[in-house]
């Protein structure tokens, strides 16, 4: 299954309303996996990785940019990212992110 969120804002609300759908039985598949980007309206994707992760959220949050600066790695990364993929993007960057998760630590 996949969610889709616009922006951060729905991120975020995705979120919610998916974890009240598992904790309530209603659903026995929580969120695994989160393609962020970086610039969204509404709420970024540092900020709304930031407020998940005060949220209790354990899923992986793959960070997405278009900016190879390491200021902005270095942004997404405290606000939470395990990884952080450059634009463009395609599954086999994000198999190969999965695969080398042990090495996307959160700082």
């Amino acid at each position: 299954t996949c969610l889709v969120a616009s922006n951060g804002k729905e991120a975020v609300e995705a979120f919610e309303a998916n974890r009240a759908t598992v904790q309530s039985g209603e659903s026995t598949t929580p969120i695994h996996t989160i393609l962020m980007d970086f610039e969204m309206p509404e709420m970024n994707g540092p900020e709304a990785s930031r407020r998940l992760r005060e949220m209790g959220c354990t899923a992986r949050i793959f960070g997405v940019t278009g900016n190879v600066l390491s200021e902005d790695v270095a942004v997404f990364k405290a606000s939470g990212a395990d990884c952080v993929l450059y634009k463009p993007i395609n599954l086999p960057a994000i198999d190969t992110a999965w695969e080398n998760m042990d090495r996307c630590k959160r700082s």
